[in-house]
């Protein structure tokens, strides 16, 4: 027994290349299966997003000039949807408006939108982004720890396995966006 340690014979095997092989198809298998993870729970808060915006009315005279004027849906920071949102409204139409999508890295290329999601990576920007829509009628929505509170209009938690939303009802009512008491009823209404 003491031979087997000394002189490392049983390493060799390990580095054979079908174990080097199968190791690697392991991490690609780990990898993938945890990226679905991540890409059932973006396919999810994209239908959820698409639901939200069914059950909230914009002021017309402040957010569509026009008839023909789009609904605007804006993505700031990094995508983590893939095409889930072009997808999710290629043939849906909110308030009878299409929607367009729009991708942009900083809350200073911000023209105009309707809906607006925060993704993680502008944690950090959180209440500067806050400050720069506040008051106007942009539905704001992210998954951003504590956003609720600071601000955010609806705000996705995870409890176990299950997703769920918070609302700042105070917030949506000063941006003069109402919302239907069923959104209302199936969130956790933060002030």
């Amino acid at each position: 027994m003491k031979q087997l340690f000394s002189n490392k014979i049983w390493l060799k095997p390990l580095f054979k290349r079908q174990n080097i092989l199968i190791l690697l198809i392991g991490c690609i298998l780990f990898t993938s299966r945890a990226y679905g993870q991540s890409a059932g729970e973006y396919t999810l808060k994209a239908v959820y997003i698409e639901r939200f915006t069914r059950f909230v009315e914009w002021p017309d005279s402040l957010s569509f000039p026009s008839d023909s004027s789009k609904f605007h849906f804006v993505i700031l920071g990094d995508n983590p949807f893939g095409d889930r949102m072009e997808t999710s409204y290629r043939n849906t139409k909110i308030h009878n408006r299409a929607v367009k999508v729009t991708y942009i890295q900083s809350i200073d290329d911000l023209k105009e939108a309707h809906a607006l999601f925060i993704t993680r990576s502008n944690r950090f920007q959180i209440s500067r982004i806050i400050n720069k829509i506040k008051g106007r009628p942009i539905l704001s929505i992210t998954e951003i720890k504590n956003a609720a509170k600071k601000g955010i209009h609806i705000n996705f938690t995870v409890s176990g396995a299950s997703l769920q939303f918070e609302i700042n009802h105070k917030a949506t009512e000063e941006s003069s966006l109402k919302m239907s008491f069923h959104l209302l009823q199936r969130a956790k209404i933060i002030e």
